[in-house]
């Protein structure tokens, strides 16, 4: 009976010691989660960080070519308040500057009918920007893009090909002049003219920082170059307004929006 007490009284010892060390355990797993949820939660912030960083930069499209459209500044819709942030310019029919309702915005495309001849010039001048949007022309049509232009006065030399850049849009993909499609009207004709056909969406880009200019059409760099390198170029303005034309042509726009570049 002896024997047996002291077997009993072992198993409940060993009993107790086993409770108390899976006790044990239990309590150390649990310090040690809560020890290491701040760094799982720290890794998922950087995690989620870089993602939206990726993402960002994804959105943007961003050309390694162009790193400053990197620096931290806020792209601007430039359809965001309808046509209020433009100003219509051209020739007087009547009491108006073009036709009235030459140009009108139907579910974020910007339309000009083709009625008179002019410009709808963004009201925010600009210095170093990145100008991008898409662009359709219609069969034959003629348009174009200002960059650091002047307000159009109805005179030759306040139109955007003489007091500044006019980028020329024109129904002829292939062509390759100065004077043709997305040349820099005048001065410089392009790398290559990847011009979708008449009735379809084509995008550009068009950075200015200082006297460079970079543009791409559906993702092509066709021109990079130095203002102050080129005779014809050397002193035009380095600060302005962005427009767009109206060539007596049906022309589409959206999409349209605009960055400023820090100094």
């Amino acid at each position: 009976m002896a024997i047996t007490k002291i077997n009993e009284v072992k198993v409940s010892l060993m009993d107790t010691d086993s409770k108390q060390l899976a006790a044990y355990c239990r309590e150390n797993r649990r310090m040690k989660n809560l020890m290491a949820l701040p760094v799982s939660l720290a890794m998922l912030s950087v995690i989620l960080l870089s993602t939206s960083s990726m993402l960002a930069l994804a959105n943007d499209k961003i050309d390694p070519e162009t790193p400053a459209i990197l620096e931290k500044t806020v792209w601007i819709d430039m359809l965001a308040n309808e046509l209020d942030d433009w100003v219509v310019e051209g020739k007087k029919h009547g009491a108006h500057i073009q036709p009235p309702g030459v140009w009108s915005l139907d579910r974020g495309v910007l339309h000009c009918d083709g009625r008179g001849f002019g410009f709808l010039r963004f009201k925010r001048p600009v210095t170093d920007f990145v100008f991008a949007g898409e662009y359709k022309l219609a069969r034959d049509s003629n348009s174009g893009l200002g960059l650091r232009t002047v307000p159009y006065v109805s005179t030759p030399a306040t139109r955007p090909s003489h007091a500044s850049y006019e980028i020329q849009l024109l129904d002829r993909p292939g062509e390759i002049s100065i004077k043709g499609n997305m040349s820099v009207y005048g001065h410089f004709a392009p790398k290559s003219n990847p011009q979708e056909p008449h009735g379809q969406w084509n995008t550009f880009e068009i950075t200015c920082r200082g006297p460079r200019l970079h543009i791409r059409l559906n993702g092509i760099t066709i021109h990079d170059f130095d203002q102050s390198e080129h005779e014809t170029t050397k002193g035009m303005p380095l600060k302005g307004f962005v427009s767009v034309q109206n060539h007596h042509s049906v022309v589409d726009f959206r999409r349209l929006r605009l960055r400023e570049l820090a100094k």
